[in-house]
């Protein structure tokens, strides 16, 4: 199974926020933002932002399945968007709509078409991506976030190692993915002057959505995937919580 974690931001305007269903909920704790660095274990991110308006609230973190589920019903009878949709899918990675697709590695997020995903992606003998293992020749990209002190460029030269440990793709040539961590750049235009709180927060995802696409179509002549299609689509869980960061600017 594909696995990535998650760093989704939302900013939302105040203006078109009406909470009360959400701030009902028990265990919500104000979601708060993010800009910049990510640094965790391996396995795989994205990052999500976009901002218009000039005055924007923080939404919610760290919730539990049903929580989670209640605040969803609340954004959308609110009709409040946001990136990570209940199948799954995240909005703007383009692997949820072509499984045959990726994204990129990004070190400057402009828009919010783009999305930070840190994970492995395998090809296979004919240079196109495989979800299957046993297709698997290489990594047409790995930018999972490494361990604190593990230096990528003598990685890459150790001819002692195996061919598939290190890094690979563009995160090779970005020179601030190394040692544990990664800076992202984020460029947003804005309408006007004013206070912007930015807000992100870092998720793992399990299950990759592209993925399970992909896998689903076994399910008519393989009776382990269709059982667990029906075990994954009974439950509410979709990525877990890590951590948040906030900050303001003007």
């Amino acid at each position: 199974m594909e696995t990535r974690n998650i760093i989704d931001s939302t900013v939302v305007p105040s203006s078109q926020i009406n909470l009360a269903g959400v701030l009902h909920i028990p265990a919500i704790r104000q979601l708060v933002l993010l800009v910049g660095v990510a640094a965790a274990v391996a396995a795989g991110f994205y990052i999500v932002l976009w901002s218009q308006s000039p005055a924007y609230s923080p939404l919610y973190a760290d919730l539990g399945t049903q929580e989670a589920a209640q605040v969803a019903d609340a954004l959308r009878a609110a009709e409040i968007d946001y990136k990570l949709n209940a199948d799954g899918s995240i909005v703007g990675v383009s692997e949820d709509v072509n499984p045959a697709t990726w994204e990129p590695h990004y070190d400057r997020i402009t828009n919010e078409t783009q999305v930070q995903v840190y994970q492995s992606i395998v090809g296979n003998s004919d240079n196109v991506r495989t979800h299957s293992l046993l297709d698997g020749s290489f990594f047409l990209k790995d930018n999972r976030l490494t361990p604190s002190g593990f230096d990528k460029q003598a990685v890459n030269a150790d001819t002692t190692l195996p061919d598939s440990f290190g890094v690979f793709g563009v995160a090779v040539d970005d020179d601030d993915f190394n040692d544990g961590s990664d800076t992202i750049s984020y460029e947003v235009t804005l309408a006007e002057s004013g206070v912007y709180t930015v807000s992100a927060s870092l998720r793992y995802q399990p299950f990759s959505y592209g993925h399970l696409t992909k896998l689903w179509l076994q399910g008519d002549r393989v009776d382990q995937v269709d059982k667990f299609r029906t075990i994954y689509e009974s439950t509410l869980l979709r990525d877990e919580f890590i951590d948040t960061v906030t900050t303001t600017m003007q």
